[in-house]
């Protein structure tokens, strides 16, 4: 019993040992200056796809 409760713990030690760059990359990806750009740019971005010319109502 003791090996597996030992097995367990090394396998969640390897687990956060390889996920802890991939958890600092996206704690930096989502930083408050990113969350307030994001509305921005899908409004830009939905602005620029609108088709041009032509009367459909926009």
């Amino acid at each position: 019993m003791a090996g597996i409760v030992l097995f367990v713990a090394l396998l969640l030690a390897l687990f956060d040992w390889l996920l802890q760059p991939l958890m600092f990359l996206l704690q930096g990806l989502f930083t408050l200056k990113l969350l307030l750009w994001l509305p921005l740019l899908l409004v830009v971005w939905l602005l620029a796809s609108r088709p041009q010319g032509g009367d459909n109502g926009w």
